[in-house]
């Protein structure tokens, strides 16, 4: 009867171990539900400081100089990851992508529990949009270059400088320097186009799936450009800022908050505040803002328009 006895014993003492890790992993980070892409674009162009992949959000701790932390949606089990001042973070399986701003603004990877923080470039970056197989990033001199994950294959895609870009399949769409003109670069076939000459200088771009939404710098009115389309189309007459685009709705901000139905036409304020909403960042339902125009001052904020 030995024998039987020992087998419960490791059985229970098994059973025990189990469930400890079970709740230890609860209390970490984990790619149980894994994001397509690291990050949005119009995140990054605000500052990308924050990001989501399943119950977990990443960020960039203003308070902390910047280090990147973690906490679950709910608020809980809050920790820092990476001690160094981060940028553009991207969260693509239990890999971290970000910009670190402790070593020059190079490409930097972790895992997302912190460890094997491992340098990617030698060079700045700025911009980093991580997918499944390659990374993305603007290089010191703003042209668009692409790396593997492990910091080989690097490719120069534009030799120009841009102002701006999303990847969409095999398509980057850019906006140039001076922000006058919209092109297009097919990856697969390497033919660059040019899809739109706009008589504004674009101060602030939202990319979608089927053009940009930009702030024009002259009249400080919202206009649209559709990638098939090269008419310029006018949305609203009056932004100071723009911040998202669902599609169906555009967030932006003139003396309050404000959503646009691009079906519609119509505007109505969301908050009756003063406030501003500094870099503001969108994730998985939520949104999050800096507190003040001094990087030095700021906090990370969250709010629900509901």
């Amino acid at each position: 009867m030995l024998f039987p006895t020992l087998k419960k014993g490791y059985l229970l003492l098994f059973l025990v171990i189990l469930l400890s890790g079970c709740n230890y992993d609860k209390e970490r980070p984990d790619a149980l539900k894994s994001n397509e892409i690291g990050n949005t674009m119009n995140n990054i162009l605000n500052g990308g400081y924050v990001t989501s992949q399943g119950d977990w959000i990443f960020y960039a701790e203003p308070e902390d100089h910047s280090y990147i932390y973690t906490k679950t949606k709910d608020g809980e089990h809050k920790q820092i990851l990476v001690r160094q001042s981060a940028g553009f973070i991207n969260v693509l399986g239990d890999q971290l992508f970000y910009q670190n701003k402790s070593d020059g603004s190079k490409l930097y990877k972790s895992l997302i529990t912190g460890e094997n923080n491992t340098r990617i470039t030698d060079e700045e970056v700025g911009l980093i949009i991580a997918e499944a197989d390659w990374i993305y990033f603007v290089d010191s001199h703003q042209r668009i270059n692409r790396i593997r994950h492990n910091g080989s294959e690097q490719e120069l895609l534009t030799k120009t400088p841009v102002n701006s870009y999303m990847v969409s399949s095999d398509v980057v769409y850019f906006v140039e320097p001076l922000g006058h003109t919209v092109s297009s670069l097919d990856l697969k076939t390497e033919q660059l186009s040019e899809l739109a000459s706009v008589p504004h200088t674009i101060v602030k771009v939202l990319y979608t799936e089927k053009g940009l939404i930009y702030l024009a710098e002259e009249d400080k009115a919202v206009y649209e450009v559709q990638y098939s389309n090269p008419k310029i189309s006018k949305l609203i007459n009056h932004a100071e800022d723009i911040f998202y685009d669902n599609e169906k709705e555009i967030y932006y901000f003139d003396k309050h908050m404000r959503k646009y139905n691009k079906t519609t036409g119509e505007s109505f304020p969301l908050r009756d505040d003063d406030n501003k909403y500094y870099g503001m960042q969108w994730t998985d339902g939520s949104w999050f803002y800096m507190d003040h125009p001094n990087p030095a001052l700021r906090k990370i904020e969250e709010i629900n328009f509901n």
